[in-house]
């Protein structure tokens, strides 16, 4: 007799970003310290979606860090991308 395994997969949460001038540097696409807040803040959000807002953590003593990050830019983004 054989078993059904069911595993639970997390919910994907999408956060959309419109590209503004602030968004970019001197070459005029997005600089890539703006990727880095971005997916901070998509980490944050996804987070405090599931109860775990910024006083949770730091209540507990931790706190949201990057320990590495690793991006392939496909092409550059410029003002008015989503």
């Amino acid at each position: 007799m054989s078993e059904e395994v069911r595993t639970a997969i997390a919910p994907i949460n999408a956060f959309e970003y419109t590209v503004t001038e602030e968004d970019t540097d001197e070459l005029g696409h997005v600089n890539n310290r703006v990727y880095m807040r971005w997916l901070e803040e998509s980490a944050r959000q996804a987070s405090a979606l599931r109860g775990w807002g910024a006083d949770a953590y730091l209540t507990r003593g931790f706190a949201w860090v990057a320990r590495q990050h690793w991006i392939e830019y496909l092409r550059p983004c410029v003002p008015g991308d989503r």
